[in-house]
């Protein structure tokens, strides 16, 4: 028995839309159970199905808010700790140049004293060129 509900019929065309022309059953004029669709548990435009709309609209905001959120704290996460590593690094290579300059500099000063101490020894095994003269008998008489 098929039957077409009043409120159902488009009033362009004069047909009546897909969902009024399945068949009722007897009972209270609900659908079949075996002829209803997975997604159809009311009948379209109802209250209850409004509201069964409107609440998993709101949860998948919901869901999709929260997924943003989680989103965004985990790249913030990962933001700061490539910073931090970031930062490690800059100051580790600090660091380095640091003690190299260092070293370079304790280098430079051994280095010196070292040449200082060569002089010392040299001037004191080998008279100063001013003390020696090429014609020792014109500088000490006798």
């Amino acid at each position: 028995m098929t039957t077409a509900a009043p409120g159902n019929v488009d009033k362009v065309t004069g047909m009546t839309s897909p969902t009024s022309t399945r068949t009722r059953s007897l009972t209270n004029g609900h659908l079949s159970p075996l002829r209803r669709s997975s997604t159809d548990n009311s009948p379209a435009g109802s209250p209850r199905m409004e509201r069964v709309q409107l609440v998993r609209g709101r949860r998948e905001e919901r869901e999709k808010s929260q997924d943003l959120e989680k989103f965004l704290r985990n790249k913030d996460r990962r933001l700061r700790q490539q910073l931090e590593r970031s930062a490690d690094e800059r100051w580790r290579r600090m660091e380095e140049q640091k003690k190299r300059e260092e070293e370079r500099r304790a280098a430079v000063e051994d280095r010196r004293r070292q040449q200082e101490d060569e002089e010392k020894v040299r001037g004191q095994k080998l008279p100063s060129p001013l003390s020696l003269s090429l014609y020792p008998s014109k500088c000490n008489p006798i």
